[in-house]
């Protein structure tokens, strides 16, 4: 009976050993195939935001490297595509950068701030709202296609690409205002929402359950029936042109 036994954890030590070894083995497999697309795509990502800004992307401003999977499968990933996403940070800004190594585009976010900050002056410019009154999401990741050069200029100049913009803020929204705002742009794919909350704490409260974070909206507040009662009424916009369906404005209280 004891030979059995020393026997059976004599098996188990040598297959446990094996699969050790075959786990090394695709770890350090997995871990090459990083190298060398971080190896190609680096340069490729230097050299663009050198040109665009004028600055060096380097090691020590790097925070973190992710390779994203080719198809994700429920259990993990069905192999690496070869692009990179670097996360990195320069001038107090933290900003992304997406390689598509095999066609050697580069998209990045490192404007994103100085466009919602410009985004805000349009919108109390033209709402005549104070800036301080407002928030501003830009969500989506079309900004990132195109440097814009010249920041002084209209919400379709910005946004030459498909892009959502929220607006929120607790003074009264002028009807008015928001078409002139709409008939600047409205040959554009930019999408517009303008929330006008009751009061200030409706404002904290709704913007906290709207959950934006930079480029992604997580929130899950459903402001068509309004359940917390946050809103005095919402204008959308969105620009149906691309699908045949012409344009459609509407709002709602």
């Amino acid at each position: 009976m004891k030979k059995i036994i020393v026997l059976c954890i004599s098996i188990l030590l040598l297959c446990t050993g094996c699969l050790d070894i075959i786990a090394h083995h695709y770890q350090n497999e997995d871990a090459k195939e990083k190298e060398e697309i971080r190896e190609k795509a680096l340069p490729i990502a230097q050299s663009r935001i050198k040109e665009k800004y004028g600055f060096d992307l380097i090691e020590n401003e790097i925070d973190d490297y992710k390779y994203p999977c080719d198809f994700s499968v429920p259990f993990g990933c069905d192999g690496l595509s070869g692009d990179l996403e670097i996360y990195a940070h320069h001038a107090n800004r933290k900003y992304e950068v997406k390689v598509h190594t095999s066609q050697k585009e580069v998209y990045d976010n490192y404007q994103k701030e100085d466009l919602v900050l410009r985004t805000k002056e349009i919108f109390s410019n033209e709402l005549h709202i104070d800036k301080e009154k407002l928030t501003i999401n830009v969500y989506g990741a079309e900004f990132m296609y195109k440097e814009v050069k010249n920041l002084n200029v209209g919400l379709k100049e910005l946004y030459p690409y498909e892009e959502k913009i929220d607006v929120v803020t607790y003074e009264p929204v002028n009807e008015i205002y928001v078409q002139n705002i709409i008939n600047g742009f409205s040959d554009s794919h930019i999408q517009l929402r303008i929330f006008e909350a009751k009061d200030y704490n409706s404002y904290l409260s709704f913007n906290k359950q709207m959950n934006f974070n930079y480029d992604s909206y997580y929130g899950s507040y459903n402001y068509l029936d309004d359940p917390e009662d946050l809103l005095n009424g919402y204008t959308e916009y969105i620009n149906e042109s691309q699908y045949g369906r012409g344009r459609s404005y509407k709002r709602y209280y």
